[in-house]
């Protein structure tokens, strides 16, 4: 599934230099969305706080969902997720 995934600190999404939703290619396993591609989002050009949910966008489907472990993001930093780590319930 072709979807577009967002960067969440709680309720809000990140803003700030160098953010932008990033386009992902998502596969079914065992019940749950899989990446099936390394998605980057970054470099940060301003703080953008801790990285704590990601939201999945496409026609079918809009759902959020927390990630395993929040990350900070500080300036010059980038928050890569390798192909098969994001795993997601939608």
């Amino acid at each position: 599934m072709r979807t577009e995934i967002a960067l969440f600190s709680g309720e809000n999404e990140i803003t700030g230099g160098g953010y932008a939703r990033q386009a992902a290619y998502l596969a079914p396993e065992n019940g749950r969305m899989v990446n099936q591609e390394q998605l980057t989002f970054g470099p940060a050009t301003v703080d953008w706080g801790t990285v704590t949910h990601v939201r999945l966008i496409s026609a079918s489907v809009d759902v959020v969902s927390p990630i395993n472990t929040a990350r900070t993001i500080d300036r010059g930093e980038y928050l890569v997720f390798i192909p098969r780590t994001l795993d997601l319930v939608a």
